[in-house]
């Protein structure tokens, strides 16, 4: 590191030209007013389960909000703008994962046994098969990460 003789600095202060390594320094950007953490209604508009219209309706009406985000979820169901399934094909999108129907001939019925029901009906979580120690789950809320990591 270089740092000047500070006594010829106009005040006795330093010039940050004067130190290598003052340009290294992380600055925050201002935050970009259009950006937003990508979520359901983002998949919808991608996958064409929603108009562009409509996106924006909802963009304005929560303020983009995280918190908002259920709320978005249920006026679209409500207004009938799309189903169920195409709410959890997206969620299990944005989480990298797919989307499955499952069929109850599918079921492990011995998976069960590896959770307790109480925990199964309070998580809302459907055990369906074992592949080694790893435990196969069916859930409503892909997001979870404490089911996701308790299970």
């Amino acid at each position: 590191m270089i740092v000047s003789n500070a006594m010829n600095d106009v005040g006795c202060g330093l010039i940050d030209t004067d130190i290598d390594g003052l340009s290294d320094l992380y600055f925050p950007q201002e935050e970009d007013k259009d950006s937003h953490v990508r979520d359901v209604a983002d998949v919808l508009l991608e996958t064409g389960k929603i108009t562009s219209e409509t996106y924006e309706r909802l963009r304005r009406k929560s303020g983009d909000a995280v918190a908002e985000h259920s709320d978005n979820e249920k006026l679209l169901l409500q207004a009938k703008l799309c189903s169920e399934d195409d709410i959890m094909i997206a969620k299990a999108t944005l989480c990298g994962l797919k989307f499955r129907r499952i069929q109850s001939q599918e079921v492990d019925r011995n998976a069960f046994d590896k959770l307790e029901l109480n925990y199964i009906k309070i998580n809302h979580i459907m055990p369906v098969a074992t592949k080694g120690n790893t435990l196969l789950v069916a859930t409503s809320e892909p997001a979870d990460l404490f089911v996701e990591n308790a299970a």
